[in-house]
């Protein structure tokens, strides 16, 4: 007589085992992004550009780099 040593798990085990990993990276999501900065860094610089002229993305760029200190 021949033993298998391995069995088959049951299928409620494996969805349960699914459904906790899911809630643990779900809390663990939220735990990790809910840890933030009291004061956050914004990036609001006014840049001024004429929509009355033609302009291509180069010249946009060297525009924002004399306005602003963005590098690109």
């Amino acid at each position: 007589m021949k033993f298998k040593l391995t069995r088959d798990i049951p299928s409620c085990i494996i969805s349960l085992s699914q459904k906790m990993m899911k809630t643990f990276i779900f809390l663990f999501c939220t735990t990790v992004f809910s840890f933030s900065p009291n004061n956050g860094f914004s990036q609001n610089a006014n840049i001024n550009i004429d929509s009355d002229k033609v302009i291509s993305v180069e010249d946009i760029f060297n525009l924002i780099k004399k306005q602003t200190d963005y590098q690109f």
